[in-house]
């Protein structure tokens, strides 16, 4: 059974929270001395407002072009998620710039929906996202003691 993947609306906030707080916990037992635990993973009006942003003409170009915040779905449900931004470089001594996609997070939760494409399908939406935004490349930095994540390379 396939995933639907579209962009974040503002109803994703619960499950968005719950998927990262996961992927949150998941990095402290990988790595406690790299990560600690947070409360609140993202404020809900600042993930409104880039929701929002989206249904608003004039922010909707800058928001889809600044952020992809994907969530997949099986059967109305939401099942996974993507969370990617550009980031710009500049090399010393050089006026070339170099703009990148940072993929920050691929989750596919609850767990019984892993090993069912879904990330794969994340991963390709992000990919998506990326090119049409203008970024160069998309990129990722995967903690050494995850198992999962390197089996999308």
């Amino acid at each position: 059974m396939s995933a639907i993947i579209r962009d974040a609306v503002k109803s994703d906030y619960d499950f968005l929270c719950a998927a990262f707080a996961q992927v949150n916990r998941d990095h402290c037992k990988m790595e406690p001395g790299l990560y600690r635990e947070v409360d609140e993973i993202a404020p809900r009006w600042q993930f409104n407002a880039l929701a929002l942003g989206r249904e608003v003409p004039g922010l909707r170009s800058y928001v889809e072009n600044r952020y992809c915040i994907k969530v997949a779905e099986r059967v109305g449900t939401p099942v996974g998620a993507v969370f990617a931004w550009p980031e710009t470089k500049k090399f010393p001594g050089s006026r070339a710039r170099v703009t990148e996609a940072y993929l920050d997070n691929i989750v596919v939760f609850p767990d019984k929906y892993r090993e069912g494409g879904v990330g794969t399908a994340l991963l390709d939406a992000a990919k998506g996202w990326a090119e049409n935004a203008g970024h160069e490349s998309l990129y990722t930095k995967i903690v050494n003691k995850n198992k999962v994540s390197p089996c999308f390379l």
